[in-house]
């Protein structure tokens, strides 16, 4: 637990002001955001200590930059419950949606839909939906450089996958996957 601080930002935070143009980084910063989480929930998983449920406030950036995950017991009581996150469903893996066992593979899919969401200021298409195929379209019109948009639509097409079977299974795939984008979405700025 970490007390209060107003300082504090969330992804929903962050996925907020970049909305009301309060905001404007680039497409690095936030995959370096989702590759530090990853990493984390890797250690917390390491230590049996599983989420599985990850939302968009669940992963705090602190002034200095630091990535902390946190909300571990309300996830553990959210799954243990099925209780509603408050957030659209489409930030949940489908395996999620139709109360079905839930894994490291959910959140993969949450982590890969707020950094969707964060590049692109709308949620990621399910496979059963025409944008899935004009995803490459969604992402050159949110400004991603053409070399970084076939990369990111095979990321997003690896860990967006409505079965996890066909989806990026643990946190290492995922943290390998980050790191290898991070080298295509040119330099890191830091929001100002």
């Amino acid at each position: 637990t970490f007390p209060f601080d107003e300082t504090f930002l969330s992804l929903f935070d962050f996925s907020g002001m970049q909305k009301s143009g309060g905001l404007k980084v680039t497409p690095n910063f936030y995959a370096s955001i989702i590759l530090d989480a990853a990493r984390i929930l890797d250690a917390a998983h390491r230590q049996n200590l599983a989420h599985y449920t990850v939302m968009p406030t669940s992963i705090i950036v602190r002034p200095d930059g630091t990535v902390n995950v946190c909300h571990f017991i309300k996830a553990a009581m959210r799954r243990r419950y099925y209780l509603a996150s408050g957030f659209d469903d489409k930030l949940n893996a489908p395996e999620w949606r139709q109360n079905e066992t839930v894994g490291s593979y959910s959140d993969i899919y949450a982590l890969s839909a707020f950094l969707y969401l964060l590049l692109t200021e709308q949620y990621q298409p399910d496979e059963t939906e025409p944008q899935w195929f004009s995803m490459g379209d969604i992402l050159i019109e949110s400004d991603i450089h053409d070399d970084a948009v076939l990369p990111l639509m095979s990321f997003f097409h690896a860990t967006l996958a409505t079965s996890p079977s066909r989806r990026l299974s643990n946190y290492p795939q995922l943290i390998r996957a980050l790191a290898d984008l991070l080298t295509v979405l040119g330099p890191y700025v830091a929001p100002q």
